[in-house]
């Protein structure tokens, strides 16, 4: 619980590396299935489902210091110590802002599919409908057209095709050190 509201993670155990990972806009924390089957045992991936997604309770405000708060606070609630952080997208986003503002908490980020930098039109979100009894009603109001990457066979696809896609890692102690390479590689 944090602020009266409930997120939800996926802790896929074991008693590797901790890797706290951050999903993209509409997706869930379950997309890092595949990942940590992947990972394990080397790797203990926890995966948050982000405010508003998944099974996290819908919030009031989706600034990016209440995402941030989030994950500190998953973060302490775990007391795994500091930790790989991975954000793919939002999460890649959600993960910058983390590392700089807790970057005590960080050893190293793992960002995938967003720049440093977002610089775009998001308005039409605005537009999308706010609550939706199911996936059929949700796609019935956006005209019967649900985007791919909503599809419940996506999220799996999604998060596999993710391993061997290009990623940049950057460690806060070390700041002149940025090296990219395909994750799961030193």
């Amino acid at each position: 619980m944090v602020g009266g509201r409930r997120l939800s993670y996926l802790d896929f155990g074991g008693s590797g590396t901790p890797l706290l990972a951050l999903h993209g806009h509409y997706n869930e924390a379950s997309a890092f299935t595949p990942l940590a089957e992947a990972l394990t045992p080397q790797w203990r991936v926890i995966a948050l489902d982000q405010r508003g997604h998944g099974a996290s309770a819908r919030a009031e405000s989706y600034e990016r210091e209440d995402y941030v708060a989030d994950v500190a606070a998953l973060h302490q609630h775990l007391k795994v110590g500091p930790a790989v952080v991975l954000g793919h997208s939002l999460g890649g986003v959600n993960a910058y802002q983390c590392a700089s503002r807790h970057a005590d908490r960080v050893t190293a980020l793992i960002v995938e599919d967003i720049g440093a930098v977002v610089d775009c039109d998001w308005s039409f979100t605005t537009s999308l409908p706010r609550r939706a009894p199911s996936r059929d009603a949700l796609a019935s109001a956006l005209g019967g057209r649900l985007p791919i990457w909503s599809a419940p066979s996506a999220n799996r696809r999604t998060a596999g095709a993710s391993r061997s896609r290009l990623m940049t890692r950057w460690r806060p102690r070390k700041r002149s050190t940025v090296t990219t390479g395909r994750i799961g590689q030193r």
